[in-house]
């Protein structure tokens, strides 16, 4: 499908067919993840992300090594309660 870049303010952009909207499942306001690939501009539906790790997602690839920091101290600088 051929689609003509147009003006769009100090922008440009593309009108993308209603067709080609709902197949991806998308609306107004949906977001795309744009890239360039092989020199190409490649639109794809963003992952869904998950709003919470488990436990193990958070710590895979953790080798077990032990961090080693020093205690910072901070003088409150407004209203903070510590």
């Amino acid at each position: 499908m051929e689609l003509k870049v147009r003006k769009w303010g100090n922008s440009s952009g593309l009108t993308i067919p209603k067709v080609m909207l709902e197949t991806l499942g998308l609306g107004i306001g949906d977001k795309l993840e744009v890239t360039l690939k092989d020199g190409k501009i490649v639109m794809e539906k963003p992952e869904q992300k998950k709003e919470r790790l488990t436990f193990d997602e958070l710590f895979e690839g953790y080798s077990g090594e032990s961090f080693k920091t020093e205690l910072q101290e901070f003088e409150p600088m407004g209203e903070e309660k510590w």
